[in-house]
């Protein structure tokens, strides 16, 4: 406990440290660090390794006790990875256990690292905490890395001059005559692989509306699991397909105002010869 805060935000009571006892040495924990290092350098946690960021952590692949029984089950098993960064400095720590997973390979270094990974990849940046990189490497990334200029409520013709000024591409999406909105935002790092979407004014091809920068997600009922997922895709949003075959129904409904990366479901069902 640190601090008890009242509803105001006065501090009432803090609480000081107390130490205890010393449960272990600063020799064995400086070689544990090193060894849940290496596990995610060069072990069974690799996939939650960062360009940037040295990350320590564990990976646990645990069978399931089996209720009323003694042992342990043979299918059901709980797949975890624990892990904190930077090393030098920790400043964040997290753990993820996937009860039960229903995937062929189960191992928590193949399913729940990956998972520590993503989280810190943006946490650490929220953080403000900077990547660290070897000399060799930093320089390859600065060369291969631009800085996404600010196009928006700029005519078309003026905001690909900028873009291709410094060799970013790009893609259009909709119809219009200023863009109204990019991603990524302007001042973000991006390889200079990756491409710039600009989004236009109303009326758009596909039939959705904005709100600022939000979409008014449109009906796609009678639409094919590709177009659909084309269409959410070019709106900044993301597919949740039930089923196989054409659209026949959808959350959020037709109309709802979403936000860019927002997540849509939608119900297929298998097509029939009488439907288009």
């Amino acid at each position: 406990m640190k601090e008890i805060v009242s509803a105001n935000g006065k501090v009432k009571h803090k609480f000081e440290r107390q130490l205890v006892r010393q449960v272990i040495s600063a020799k064995t924990a400086t070689l544990m660090n090193q060894l849940l290092l290496q596990v995610v350098t060069n072990g069974s946690g690799i996939r939650a390794y960062l360009e940037g960021f040295r990350v320590a952590g564990k990976t646990a692949t645990a069978q399931k006790v089996v209720a009323g029984e003694r042992g342990y089950s043979n299918s059901k098993v709980i797949s975890s990875f624990v892990g904190y960064a930077p090393v030098e400095h920790p400043q964040i720590l997290a753990l993820v256990i996937l009860d039960e997973p229903g995937v062929p390979v189960r191992f928590g270094g193949v399913i729940a690292a990956p998972v520590i990974g993503n989280i810190f990849k943006d946490a650490l940046r929220y953080l403000g905490v900077k990547p660290r990189y070897e000399a060799e490497v930093a320089e390859k990334l600065s060369s291969e890395e631009v800085i996404v200029p600010n196009v928006r409520n700029l005519p078309i013709t003026e905001a690909e001059g900028i873009l291709q000024k410094k060799q970013i591409s790009y893609r259009l999406l909709g119809k219009g005559s200023y863009v109204f909105d990019q991603m990524p935002k302007a001042g973000a790092r991006i390889n200079r692989n990756s491409k710039v979407i600009l989004y236009f004014d109303p009326k758009e091809q596909y039939q959705y509306k904005t709100r600022g920068s939000q979409l008014v997600l449109p009906n796609f009922q009678g639409l094919s699991i590709r177009k659909v997922n084309e269409l959410l895709i070019d709106m900044g949003l993301k597919l949740e397909a039930k089923g196989t075959g054409i659209a026949a129904g959808q959350e959020p409904p037709p109309g709802t105002v979403l936000a860019h990366g927002a997540s849509v479901k939608v119900f297929f069902t298998p097509k029939t010869d009488d439907l288009p």
